[in-house]
């Protein structure tokens, strides 16, 4: 008597286990959002911190181009002085207060070369600052792509794996039933019994591939 109870309870538990595994790593495959290549590329360009630290670094070596090339041209002062006066005919006058106002215009015709030697090496490091820029971004969208594809690839392998292991499972049904009505030997049945619990154990494992990659792509594109 105790044999045909465990006989009958084993088919129960296994199928009930398992369908409620298949249902929960459905679900969590349910919550991942669709994901865009092109929309995911745009994010990441726009808010990456290496990218905007990169492009600091391009503003501030053009400012210093700019800053190196001004020096080539003349330069023009304007300087300006009120103020209280302090010899003798200022103090004995109505107004002790003295102005001047002059205007300088001078321009380097001679430094030994040193102004385009500074502004040569201002736009080599604009132009070294730039082309790491462009490196980051393509690294980026490498990265982001390689990453993409990952994660295509494993929701098509869910996909074909869930279909699996829904087939599975209702022949699983079908020789648990068999099996408790005994039209089907032991063996037969701990047999499926084996396939089922090794293709739940893929999915599971495929589930967490899939949010492992998916938490990647939102590292790389905050």
């Amino acid at each position: 008597m105790k044999k045909s109870i465990r006989a009958q309870f084993r088919p129960r538990f296994f199928s009930s286990f398992w369908a409620a595994l298949v249902f929960s790593t459905s679900t969590i495959y349910a919550a991942i959002p669709p994901l865009d290549l092109r929309a995911l590329l745009k994010l990441a360009t726009e808010h990456s911190p290496t990218l905007e630290i990169s492009q600091y670094e391009i503003q501030s070596t053009n400012n210093e181009v700019l800053n190196q090339r001004f020096k080539l041209y003349p330069s023009l002062s304007l300087s300006a002085d009120h103020a209280l006066s302090h010899n003798t005919a200022s103090v004995l006058s109505t107004d002790p207060w003295s102005s001047s106002a002059s205007l300088l215009l001078s321009e380097t015709f001679y430094d030994n070369g040193v102004t385009f030697s500074r502004l040569k090496q201002a736009k080599l490091k604009h132009d070294s600052a730039t082309a790491q820029h462009e490196l980051q971004k393509q690294q980026l969208a490498l990265d982001l792509t390689l990453e993409y594809l990952r994660f295509s690839q494993l929701s098509k392998q869910f996909e074909v794996l869930t279909a699996q292991n829904g087939l599975l499972s209702n022949q699983s049904k079908l020789t648990s039933n068999r099996y408790r009505h005994g039209l089907t030997t032991q063996k037969d049945y701990l047999r499926f019994q084996t396939q089922m619990s090794r293709s739940n154990l893929e999915l599971k494992e495929l589930t967490n591939s899939l949010l492992n990659s998916r938490a990647e792509i939102a590292r790389i594109s905050p």
